[in-house]
């Protein structure tokens, strides 16, 4: 009997385990707090969602009841205006798709993000107002595209020091705090164009002192425009 018994153990962790692995394919949307609450309660297996996972709504004050969450297809979080961090979201250390922030009035930091070592996608920030750097993102290597935009309290790329490559465009326009482009230290080649356009408070390039290529094709490019108080380029000194 021991042989049976040992045999239905391991299917049911097999069971068990594969719910665990792969769970909404189809993606879920948490609009209140409480949505966030229950889902350990509603989903207890899930760690690993592999579809796109959206958090929208001014009611949303914590992440915790993502405490489970190991991996997702994309990530969204947007118009949380009463979330001031990501905490909840420490066990993350996958996300294969996009990674997008939009309309977040308060929210300070990304520390929570810092077990993310797999990352797939873009990048996008727009009009997250207290934001100031990029700490918690230092494990992401390479990213297809960016847009950093309209994000006032942003002043440098700090935590974006491991990223080495932009598969397309990077775009970064009116960000009226930014004042240099330290954290990108790292950063060597951007696949079609970049764009620096609109940022008011920008005095320098420097942190691109490691970028070698922009647009390997004819078609690429680099257009800096409407930066007022930018002095010089000497930061493009690799390029």
């Amino acid at each position: 009997m021991k042989p049976a018994y040992f045999s239905l153990f391991i299917f049911l962790f097999s069971i068990s385990f594969s719910a665990a692995q792969n769970c909404l394919p189809n993606g879920i949307t948490f609009s209140t707090q409480q949505d966030i609450d229950d889902f350990s309660i509603n989903y207890p297996n899930c760690t690993d969602i592999t579809g796109y996972v959206i958090i929208e709504g001014n009611d949303i004050v914590n992440l915790n009841g993502l405490s489970q969450v190991v991996s997702v297809g994309n990530l969204k979080i947007q118009s949380c205006n009463s979330l001031y961090n990501l905490s909840g979201l420490e066990s993350l250390t996958g996300i294969y798709g996009n990674l997008e922030f939009y309309y977040n009035g308060n929210l300070t930091s990304l520390i929570e993000l810092s077990g993310v070592n797999v990352f797939g996608g873009n990048l996008f920030f727009h009009a997250n107002s207290s934001l100031i750097n990029f700490e918690g993102l230092s494990s992401i290597t390479t990213a297809y595209s960016i847009d950093v935009s309209n994000n006032p309290s942003l002043t440098n790329f700090e935590g974006l020091e491991g990223l080495e490559t932009i598969s397309t465009d990077i775009t970064i326009e009116a960000n009226s705090s930014l004042k240099s482009f330290v954290g990108l230290n790292n950063l060597v080649s951007i696949g079609y164009r970049f764009y620096i356009i609109g940022n008011y408070d920008l005095l320098s390039l420097n942190g691109l002192e490691s970028l070698e290529v922009i647009g390997e094709t004819y078609s690429g490019g680099l257009i800096i425009n409407e930066n007022i108080a930018l002095q010089n380029i000497n930061g493009l000194s690799s390029l």
